[in-house]
């Protein structure tokens, strides 16, 4: 009697479990079928923003790359140029025609835009050191505005003040040029700008700013040796005046 129980019981369960998996087979229909619905739904409301989206990206990715070429080859044909350029000064410069080798590379200044840029810069300063102080300040003038990188940059500023003070003798004219690079600890010239303020304003006889400047750059704790050392000489030449 318990067998026959038992065996009608398994029946059971066997028939049981059928109807679950026709339930579940269903109800996942269902589900995707409202799965699907919605999807239509949402892209009958949303589809031409989506599309808008995804076409806005694929435009942004593709107008990147053709940059990417068009600059990769920009600074190809940069470099190409300004090898001419180099040997064209170079042959010019053997026959000592300083003004012809400047005018070249001014006219590649006048096209520059990338790397070598600033290279020509630096070869058009070393043509023109021994200018009149007026042609050569306009030059750093215009390499503090035009250069591409920090470094040349802050290179014109640092002589531009240097030949600003030796012209004017302005002591603040002086602190108001070179301000810019002391207030930046990544430029190479801040410590040299407050060496130079300090032993401007000791020619001037002004010890006040001299020792204003000392206080200010020994509040750096990381002075290379050879700036420590011009310091204190400085301030050795301050006590004396003092």
């Amino acid at each position: 009697m318990a067998k026959k129980e038992t065996k009608k019981n398994v029946k059971k369960t066997s028939r049981e479990i059928r109807e679950e998996g026709f339930e579940n087979s269903f109800i996942r229909e269902v589900n995707e079928d409202v799965q699907q619905d919605n999807l239509q739904q949402f892209l009958k409301k949303y589809g031409a923003k989506v599309a808008a989206i995804c076409t806005a990206i694929i435009m942004v990715v593709v107008i990147k790359t053709v940059y990417n070429n068009i600059h990769e080859k920009s600074v190809m044909r940069e470099a190409g140029v300004f090898q001419t350029v180099v040997s064209n000064v170079d042959t010019l410069l053997a026959e000592k025609k300083v003004l012809e080798a400047k005018d070249i590379i001014r006219e590649f200044l006048d096209e520059a835009k990338y790397d070598y840029k600033d290279i020509a810069y630096t070869m058009l300063f070393e043509l023109s050191i021994n200018s009149n102080i007026d042609e050569l300040m306009e030059l750093l003038g215009e390499m503090k505005e035009e250069a591409n990188t920090d470094k040349v940059r802050d290179f014109a500023t640092f002589n531009y003040s240097i030949l600003a003070y030796e012209r004017d003798v302005n002591l603040e004219g002086l602190i108001e040029n070179l301000s810019p690079l002391m207030k930046d600890r990544r430029s190479n010239f801040r410590n040299n700008s407050y060496i130079l303020i300090i032993s401007a304003a000791l020619n001037s006889g002004n010890n006040d700013v001299a020792n204003k400047f000392i206080a200010d750059l020994e509040r750096d704790k990381k002075l290379p040796i050879d700036i420590k050392t011009q310091l204190d000489g400085l301030k050795k030449l301050v006590e004396a005046k003092s």
